[in-house]
């Protein structure tokens, strides 16, 4: 079956790209469509409505964080599809398993809001970020591991190496955000504003021998 046929056509990327583009876009989108006025609150005057807006306070922080980590995958992929210059099935499969992750966020993030403080909601969050940093790693891996993909002449294999290791930041956060979940619980979120000094952190670090030997 083609499904899980192992080849290495080499394949065009524009495809691929279009495809993310258009559902990064649409998911984005979506975030914004979920936040509504509460209409459990009788609003007849600006006070009420300011109190309104108060009350959805997490919801927009929810927004603004969740906004953000897409706007991070989506800069991640733009930066990783400028290294290769063609793809294949295997990579394919790998992005459309990675896009289904995240084009769930929309949906995660306002089971986030709806209920506030549950465990059970910030987990279900957390944990699909958390494939979605793995599948990121995944595919980081593999254009690592098969070199026939990249640029030849404007790529140096040391960048891809950084690249990895500086995408880990999306697996390190999700699994500090679930630790936090069960410390103060309602507060977990505010856990991806790491992803930023983390990343930052993990750029400066010197590329190891054991970096570079893997082929």
């Amino acid at each position: 079956m083609l499904f899980f046929q192992d080849t290495k056509e080499e394949m065009s990327k524009n495809r691929i790209e279009a495809l993310l583009d258009g559902l990064f876009a649409i998911a984005m989108t979506i975030l914004v469509l979920n936040i509504t006025v509460p209409t459990t609150v009788k609003i007849s005057e600006s006070g009420d409505l300011f109190n309104a807006l108060r009350t959805m306070i997490p919801t927009f922080l929810n927004y603004i964080i969740s906004f953000a980590i897409l706007a991070a995958l989506w800069v991640n992929d733009n930066h990783q599809f400028h290294y290769i210059k063609q793809t294949e099935r295997t990579y394919l499969w790998l992005c459309l398993w990675n896009l289904m992750f995240i084009i769930l966020i929309p949906f995660s993030t306002s089971l986030l809001g709806d209920y506030h403080g549950l465990i059970a909601a910030e987990l279900f969050f957390h944990l699909n970020l958390l494939c979605v940093g793995i599948f990121s790693i995944i595919r980081w891996n593999y254009i690592f591991r098969n070199r026939h993909l990249l640029q030849e002449d404007s790529c140096d294999i040391s960048i891809i190496a950084k690249e990895r290791r500086v995408n880990s930041v999306f697996i390190i956060v999700p699994l500090i955000a679930i630790c936090v979940a069960f410390i103060v619980p309602g507060w977990s979120a505010l856990s991806y504003i790491l992803i930023l000094p983390i990343a930052s952190l993990l750029r400066k670090i010197a590329i190891s021998p054991s970096d570079m030997s893997q082929v």
